[in-house]
């Protein structure tokens, strides 16, 4: 797998798991436009943690500790 994390904003993160031995298609930025950043944000009202084994995200937002999303643990949020 490859892993590309784009903290995008304070308020947004972008993550992008892909196989890494296989190419894929992706939509063309001009059929279905998407936010574009240039440069990422200095501070983020998130934390995004990387499990390796077994693999999972978390995403956590910094302010109360709530969890945006968390493929880590049994009690899975989306």
């Amino acid at each position: 797998l490859s892993l590309d994390v784009y903290y995008e904003t304070s308020t947004r993160v972008r993550i992008r798991i892909t196989d890494a031995s296989s190419a894929r298609y992706e939509v063309p930025q001009y059929a279905l436009p998407r936010a574009t950043v240039s440069v990422a944000s200095a501070s983020q009202d998130y934390s995004v943690s990387v499990q390796q084994n077994p693999f999972g995200i978390a995403v956590v937002r910094k302010l109360d500790g709530l969890a945006l999303f968390n493929s880590s643990s049994d009690g899975r949020s989306f």
